[in-house]
């Protein structure tokens, strides 16, 4: 019985002795050894656009082919691959070792949806100081919210409000992030404008002339004519 053969060409001699004569003979024996199948990975998981690493720990092996469980194969010893979809995908890798004999190893990743991010905000136009409520009703899969106003203030409620302080163009950038930690963005514009100001007077002096005909001097200090201060007024 022979043991522990190593990989390859093992030579064996024997002898036989009868008084002073002695005979000698050999006999090689090739022991192919089968691969010990295994590969590790960086991560089992993952949101779409992950790219896992492949790491072959098989012993013996002389070429590899892996099933990435997507549709794809390559013969690459230690693979790098990009999942794009969420699913679940099994990997297995054959080993391939003498004679082409083979052995395989497999695992499961598993690449998480990606939450969606959608908002709307209320009202249209913002006016200076006067608050805007951001609704976040249609995200959905989100359990992390992080606003930026575009104006170096944030938030992390659901359904923020927020005073703006200068007039102009903002832009409103929501990020949502899911319980497996995958996101979504979405930006949307918002205008601000300067708030108006509208004062009637209460009271006014009559004209012993008569009335002005629609014609009002705005530096005329007489009051003879109920004319509106405004600020900031469209129509």
């Amino acid at each position: 019985l022979v043991t522990s053969l190593g990989a390859g060409m093992n030579t064996f001699e024997w002898t036989i002795t009868n008084g002073s004569c002695v005979a000698r003979d050999q006999v090689v024996i090739n022991y192919k050894v089968m691969p010990k199948a295994g590969f590790a990975t960086d991560a089992t998981e993952g949101c779409p656009g992950t790219t896992i690493e492949f790491y072959n720990t098989t012993q013996y092996g002389t070429t590899y082919r892996w099933d990435m469980g997507d549709g794809t194969f390559t013969t690459d010893v230690n693979p790098m691959h990009t999942y794009n979809y969420a699913g679940q995908y099994k990997v297995n890798m054959i080993a391939y070792g003498p004679d082409n004999r083979n052995v395989t190893v497999d695992t499961l990743i598993t690449i998480h949806s990606n939450p969606v991010a959608r908002f709307y905000f209320r009202p249209d136009t913002a006016f200076v100081n006067k608050p805007v409520r951001c609704y976040d009703d249609d995200s959905y899969n989100a359990s992390v919210y992080h606003w930026d106003f575009g104006d170096n203030q944030y938030a992390s409620e659901s359904n923020p409000l927020h005073n703006y302080s200068s007039s102009g163009s903002y832009t409103i950038t929501l990020i949502v992030t899911s319980e497996f930690g995958c996101t979504d963005t979405i930006s949307q514009e918002i205008y601000v404008a300067e708030d108006g100001l509208l004062v009637f007077p209460n009271a006014f002096t009559p004209d012993p002339s008569g009335p002005s005909g629609g014609f009002y001097d705005e530096n005329d200090r007489t009051n003879n004519v109920f004319f509106p201060y405004h600020e900031n007024i469209a129509e």
